[in-house]
């Protein structure tokens, strides 16, 4: 009896092992055209969010120059970090900085006498290519 019940546990533990390998989803590291459409990804979604968090003082759009979204594949596909991280990397940059950014330029505009503001806010690559603005 001793037996069968080591040999059973035996298979439900091989069992166990092949469910656990059938479920694991290899990574791959993705290419500076994958981070590129992920930037344009997270772009469009923080646009989205920003016309809703704003939409009683801005009816303008977040835009962004052609080569914003390789500027910020880029930078994430040279820093160690990010790249590990894939496309989360990527939305941890568009999540703080360029909100910071963006919230920044909407609080400005936001905060003039005019009722609504229609102004886009506009991303741009610095001239020096180091940043973006």
């Amino acid at each position: 009896a001793q037996s069968h019940m080591h040999i059973m546990t035996c298979r439900f533990k091989r069992s166990e092992k092949r469910a656990l390998l059938q479920n694991i989803v290899p990574f791959l590291p993705l290419s500076q055209d994958d981070l590129k459409w992920v930037a344009l990804k997270e772009l469009k979604e923080l646009g989205a969010t920003l016309a809703e968090e704003f939409k009683w003082v801005w009816r303008g759009k977040l835009t962004w120059a052609k080569d914003v979204t390789n500027w910020i594949a880029n930078m994430c596909y040279q820093d160690a970090a990010c790249f590990e991280d894939g496309g989360r990397g990527i939305d941890t940059y568009v999540e703080h900085d360029v909100l910071l950014m963006a919230e920044s330029q909407l609080e400005n505009e936001c905060s003039s006498d005019h009722r609504i503001s229609f102004n886009n806010v506009d991303l741009r690559v610095a001239g020096d290519g180091s940043r973006l603005e």
